[in-house]
């Protein structure tokens, strides 16, 4: 699967990815249950992943919108944890 958006909703998913890692960073320091900061640190990661796929893609195209895959890191943004 293929994920296309625009150069605006590119913007977009960069600044909701950004915001959200940040506040799972301070989620983390604020955990004291081992398993459950091992799991938001997983979720940072593969955030972080989109993040990078996200602005890769957006600096090769910065005008024709962008296309992001591989399948399993967008299906994960889309379903956390399934």
């Amino acid at each position: 699967m293929n994920l296309e958006l625009t150069t605006e909703q590119a913007e977009d998913l960069k600044t909701l990815l950004m915001n959200t890692v940040s506040d799972l960073s301070y989620e983390i320091a604020a955990t004291d249950n081992a398993a459950f900061r091992a799991g938001l640190m997983a979720r940072r990661a593969r955030y972080n992943e989109v993040l990078d796929m996200v602005s890769r893609q957006s600096a090769e195209r910065p005008s024709d919108g962008l296309v992001v895959g591989p399948d399993a890191v967008v299906r994960e943004l889309a379903h956390p944890g399934d």
